[in-house]
């Protein structure tokens, strides 16, 4: 959570548990709001989730691994 809204960063973990989590991408949010369920696996090149704010009720929103969209 960041100023009272959510946000989300996308992180490289390394491939052995010596390595430090890199930072690859924070995903923009549409507005300030909540980010709900998660989904999506780790071999997948797309993710999904919930996004929710005061004035608009819960969308899901689709966030692209190839384009960082």
């Amino acid at each position: 959570m960041v100023n009272a809204s959510d946000s989300m960063t996308i992180y490289d973990m390394g491939s052995d548990s010596q390595s430090q989590a890199k930072i690859l991408h924070q995903v923009q949010m549409p507005g300030i709001g909540t980010v709900g369920k998660t989904t999506g696996g780790w071999d997948e090149k797309e993710m999904f989730y919930g996004f929710t704010s005061f004035s608009d009720p819960m969308s899901v929103m689709k966030f692209d691994f190839q384009t960082y969209e």
